[in-house]
């Protein structure tokens, strides 16, 4: 499993959003997988749309009746 691992982090990874490194412990392979900068600004960026989304339908229809959570 190890020779896998090796294999696909020496691969070049085209457009990935992530990094792989491979290594083993306690003579078991283990891939770590670590989501980029790129990858999390851009969910960050799509968050704050939806964050701002409930409080420009409550201003939008002036709907108060139901509180909605905000978190």
């Amino acid at each position: 499993m190890l020779v896998d691992a090796a294999k696909w982090t020496r691969e070049d990874q085209v457009n990935a959003s992530f990094e792989m490194e491979a290594s083993s412990m306690n003579a078991d392979a283990v891939v770590t997988i670590t989501k980029t900068r790129k990858w999390f600004e851009e969910r960050q960026r799509r968050f704050l749309t939806y964050k701002v989304e409930p409080n420009r339908l409550r201003r939008r229809y002036q709907y108060d009746e139901k509180r909605v959570r905000l978190e």
